[in-house]
């Protein structure tokens, strides 16, 4: 069974083989885009570095507690899931985000690595700022103008605790505050088994 962590082993090292296994998920995985408008697209981050620990604590937090997500600062792999920015039909991209992460974090196990899914955002994201940063950093095209919605991150979990809030120093020398405990509180889907 599939465990969410928060918190990774930074020094844990995914080999070039299950790199390439996951890789071809991605590609192999199904399209429900629509070829007319949809667009959707996948960054991968194969290392920390000063561009991911640059990126992703202006994306991924949550607001009301103050506190920053560690997965995708610790993890060894990164996949951000994005679609276009104010692409007028949203439903299919998202569709099609949700079955390509679900795919990449089912091979991520079946290989033997942890992986999580983090989808908590800021409530304000300056969406430009995150591009130019995605531009001088990876391979996209200089029109393309993208908006994060999620990361699949993969590697070796740490365990959580019950600890409530503890500190990472980040390679940009900024220090940011996350828990490494996972919230099961608030409402709960409704489920028909």
């Amino acid at each position: 069974m599939r465990k969410n962590y928060k918190l990774y082993d930074p020094d844990y090292v995914v080999g070039e083989y299950f790199i390439k296994r996951l890789d071809e998920c991605v590609a192999g995985a199904p399209t429900q885009l629509d070829s007319s408008s949809d667009r959707f697209g996948v960054i991968k981050s194969s290392s920390i570095d000063l561009a991911r620990h640059t990126i992703v604590p202006l994306l991924f937090g949550n607001t009301r507690l103050k506190l920053f997500e560690a997965a995708p600062l610790t993890s060894s792999l990164v996949y951000y899931f994005t679609e276009h920015h104010n692409d007028g039909s949203p439903w299919h991209p998202l569709l099609h985000i949700g079955i390509t992460s679900g795919m990449l974090v089912s091979r991520a196990l079946e290989l033997g690595l942890d992986a999580s899914f983090i989808a908590c955002q800021w409530d304000t994201v300056d969406n430009k700022q995150v591009n130019k940063l995605l531009h001088d950093n990876y391979a996209i095209p200089p029109k393309v103008k993208l908006k994060v919605k999620m990361v699949v991150c993969i590697g070796r979990g740490i365990e959580p605790d019950n600890l409530k809030q503890q500190q990472l120093k980040l390679l940009t020398g900024q220090t940011v505050e996350y828990s490494n405990s996972i919230n099961h509180r608030g409402p709960k889907p409704t489920h028909y088994l």
